[in-house]
């Protein structure tokens, strides 16, 4: 077991230093990202069929308290490790297309190599400290990808400033966590912890955690950086990390955090209950509005990651699984959604829903797949986001807390208006005539895509399986019979309920309406407008105004506007607070007129002669 952690770890990271050195030679840094995400795939999934393990490299003392550098592969931990894994192969196959004879490759395949290596490092650590040196490893690179986005190279340098920045501040909230623990507990190793969340200094280091993991994964408040990164970043990018191995590095921790590294209290749980369901409506409400498709999917990612924090945040064993299920899903469908709009922008030239539409017959794959995946994200039977809903539904209700529920409900719903938006806007309707050539992307792009719908589909007429097969596992085979029995789920097979059978029915009802309509061949004229015939373009109408009516609210609107300008980023409020107390206060103080610099100098010696004499 130690040699495969070693290669699991070593590997990514030497194949990532080959990248950066070798000779910028055509494919040959695409042929070494693919055999080193390929193997740590194998690894990975080797280690995950072992059994549980702790494997110790090392221990040494520095001010006399005992550090152990310990990798424990927990059943948590090494599903992690394999879907981090999956996401790896998958987004380097993509990249392989999007990012062809873009500059700076050679960095770029370097980063996400590195990328895999610190997030394993960071999964596999039972030691704090060097969960946190790997956790900060991964938001370095993070910002380094960020950074070769090539489209539009000052919108990249801003979103990796706003995301080294607000991950940054989170993370060195952690890191004093950690050093509070270590001194004031004597042990940093997870294993050894179970601190109780009843004193001020417990909630403080949970909220110091909770911060870390919040950020990490994109919740309310501390999201800003996705969205920011959306529109810089390559497509590939926020489909690999954002969207995908970030949330799972994110719940990771908030999992350990709220199981076992702290005794947490029912009133700790309410919080993030509730934080959870305000990142479903407001983020699901700004997704509403954007016209650009790479910032609407950003805002659905975080939307999403509201309905894993409040599963996990009800401490039920179905909300639990629930939320880590949904996590899974979440980063099934969301990378489908991107590496979609990432084909789309490749065709296109862009991802303004404005300048988009009836792409279907040109893109029928693409099409296909971000249906899937959009049904799949807004919560539809029999699909994947549904199981997982479902069981984020029911945890609700578990513990008592029916206002969340009806939150996460109208969160599903506004989802499925704003992926109506989506759908329409760039796949049905007229084409613009200003448009180029479209035409299906390469397979190297669309088969990932594929893949993961599939899995859609898969993961929600079968979900009993991933949930016994990857989930019970993580929290506790001794809750399978209860979670699962309470689903209705006595096979793998997903049993239908209610729902999915008129769903079912009404699918069935329209195709039959669909094929009627067909076999009728309609007369087409050309609209005109008292006798005169109107261009085309002129009669296209482009989904953006779907929801016109709500952005106009007078409740809305202005918080709509606010959000634009970023009034309700936490770095707007830090900057704020930053220029009223120090700038404004150092302006106000140097006024250029010489009596004024003589009094403050003549009052800072008295102040130093006082202390000097007292």
């Amino acid at each position: 077991m130690e040699s495969q952690l070693t290669q699991l770890i070593l590997a990514p990271a030497i194949a990532g230093f080959l990248c950066l050195i070798l000779p910028r030679v055509k494919v040959i840094k695409e042929l070494i990202a693919g055999i080193a995400a390929a193997l740590v795939l194998y690894l990975s999934a080797r280690v995950w069929s072992a059994d549980p393990f702790s494997v110790r490299f090392f221990d040494f003392s520095p001010a006399g308290i005992p550090v152990n550098v310990d990798f424990v592969g927990t059943p948590l931990s090494l599903m992690m490790v394999l879907f981090v894994g999956l996401f790896g192969v998958l987004g380097v196959v993509y990249s392989w297309r999007y990012r062809r004879g873009e500059p700076g490759n050679h960095l770029y395949y370097a980063y996400m190599l590195w990328t895999l290596a610190a997030s394993d490092l960071a999964l596999l650590s039972d030691n704090l400290l060097f969960f946190v040196i790997a956790w900060e490893l991964s938001t370095l690179f993070l910002y380094a990808l960020v950074n070769c986005g090539h489209r539009n190279r000052v919108q990249a340098a801003t979103a990796g400033y706003r995301t080294f920045g607000i991950l940054g501040f989170s993370e060195a909230a952690l890191l004093l966590g950690v050093i509070i623990i270590w001194t004031q507990y004597g042990t940093i190793s997870m294993a050894s912890l179970n601190i109780p969340t009843v004193g001020w200094l417990g909630v403080l280091l949970y909220l110091m955690f909770f911060a870390a993991s919040a950020a990490k994964a994109g919740a309310i408040p501390l999201h800003t950086w996705i969205p920011s990164a959306a529109e810089g970043a390559p497509t590939s990018i926020m489909a690999y990390l954002p969207a995908s191995i970030d949330k799972l590095l994110g719940i990771y921790l908030l999992v350990r955090i709220s199981t076992d590294i702290f005794a947490v209290t029912a009133g700790i749980r309410l919080m993030v209950m509730i934080v959870g369901a305000v990142t479903i409506l407001v983020a699901v409400m700004l997704a509403l509005v954007q016209h650009n498709l790479k910032k609407l999917l950003a805002f659905h990612a975080v939307s999403q990651v509201g309905y894993m924090v409040l599963g996990i945040g009800t401490g039920t064993a179905i909300g639990i699984i629930g939320g880590l299920f949904h996590m899974i899903n979440n980063a099934l469908y969301k990378a489908v959604l991107f590496y979609g709009a990432g084909s789309v922008e490749t065709q296109a030239k862009t991802t303004d829903l404005e300048k988009l539409g009836g792409l279907a017959k040109f893109m029928p794959l693409t099409f296909v797949s971000m249906v899937i995946a959009a049904l799949a994200i807004s919560g539809v039977p029999p699909l994947n986001g549904f199981a997982s809903k479902w069981m984020i539904y029911q945890s609700c209700l578990e513990a008592g807390r029916p206002i969340m529920l009806i939150a996460a409900m109208l969160g599903s719903a506004l989802t499925l208006a704003s992926f109506i938006k989506v759908i329409y806007s760039v796949f049905l309707g007229q084409k613009p005539a200003g448009l180029p050539a479209v035409r299906e992307a390469s397979p190297a792009i669309t088969l990932p895509q594929l893949a993961l719908a599939i899995l859609c589909i898969g993961f929600g007429v079968f979900a009993a399986w991933p949930v016994r097969t990857f989930l019970m596992p993580a929290i506790g085979k001794e809750f399978a019979a209860s979670v699962v029995g309470s689903l209705g789920w006595g096979g793998t097979l997903w049993s239908p309920s209610l729902a999915t059978i008129l769903i079912i029915i009404g699918l069935a009802v329209g195709i039959i309406f669909y094929l009627l309509g067909r076999a009728f061949k309609p007369r087409r004229v050309s609209a005109y407008y008292g006798g005169e015939v109107l261009p085309k373009e002129d009669t296209r109408i482009p989904g953006t105004g779907f929801y016109g009516t709500i952005e106009n609210l007078p409740l809305l609107k202005t918080a709509y506007a606010d959000s634009e300008k970023g009034v309700w980023d936490p770095d707007y409020f830090v900057a704020s607070i930053f220029n009223g107390i120090f700038v404004k206060g150092l302006k106000y103080m140097h006024t250029g007129v010489l009596s004024t610099y003589l009094s403050w100098s003549i009052i800072g010696l008295v102040v130093i002669i006082f202390v000097l004499i007292v």
